[in-house]
C-alpha cells in the first residue's frame, strides 16, 4: 500500500462479522428513529389541523394540506402566490437546464463549468432565484402568522423558521390554542 495513502479502502464485502453487525445495527436504529420522528409530525400537524377547526387528514394530502395551513395560518393569497411562482420558476428552469454532468471526476466538472456561458441560462438562474426567494418569504409569513395564530410570539417564530418540524409538534401536542379570528374566508 501507498505511504501516502490515509483511508483504508476496504469494501463492504470485506468487513468483519462484528464490524456488519454494528453498521446494521446502527442504521436500523437510525431508520427506526426517523420513522417515529416522521409519525410525530404528521400526528402534530394532524392536531394542529383539528385545533384549527379542520379535518386531521388534509394534513397528509400534499398540496392541499399546504394550502389548509396557510388558510390556518390566514395567508391563504400568499399559498397561491408561492404556488404560481413555483410553477413559473419550474418551467424557466426546465427551459434551460445546466450541462453539468455532477457524477464525472471534479476536473472534468470544473472544466464544463468554466466553458459555460453564463448568459445563455439567464433564465434558469432567474426561474431558480424567483422560486427560491418566493419559498423563503412564503415560510416566512407562513411562521410569523402561524405562530400569532396560535397566541404565540418570537420564540415560535424563529423555530418555525429553523426547526419547524419540532415546533409544528409543540404547538399540535401543546396547549396552545388556536385564535379563530386569525382564519378569512
Amino acid at each position: 500500500m501507498d505511504s501516502t495513502t490515509l483511508i483504508s479502502t476496504r469494501t463492504a464485502t470485506e468487513l468483519t462479522t462484528s464490524e456488519a453487525a454494528f453498521a446494521g445495527g446502527f442504521l436500523g436504529t437510525m431508520l427506526i428513529a426517523v420513522l417515529i420522528f416522521t409519525v410525530l409530525v404528521i400526528i402534530g400537524e394532524w392536531k394542529i389541523f383539528e385545533k384549527a377547526g379542520e379535518k386531521g387528514w388534509k394534513s397528509l394530502i400534499p398540496i392541499y394540506g399546504q394550502y389548509i395551513l396557510f388558510k390556518i395560518a390566514g395567508i391563504k393569497n400568499w399559498f397561491w402566490a408561492l404556488f404560481c411562482v413555483t410553477i413559473v420558476g419550474s418551467i424557466m428552469m426546465s427551459v434551460n437546464q445546466l450541462p453539468v454532468d455532477f457524477n464525472a471526476a471534479q476536473d472534468v466538472i470544473n472544466a464544463q463549468l468554466n466553458a459555460i456561458n453564463w448568459s445563455d441560462y439567464a433564465v434558469y438562474l432567474l426561474g431558480a432565484t424567483a422560486t427560491g426567494i418566493a419559498s423563503f418569504a412564503a415560510m416566512i409569513a407562513l411562521s410569523i402568522n402561524l405562530a400569532k395564530a396560535f397566541g404565540k410570539g418570537l420564540s415560535y417564530i424563529l423555530g418555525l423558521i429553523f426547526i419547524p418540524e419540532i415546533v409544528l409538534m409543540v404547538l399540535g401536542f401543546g396547549k396552545a390554542k388556536y385564535d379563530k379570528k386569525v382564519q378569512k374566508d
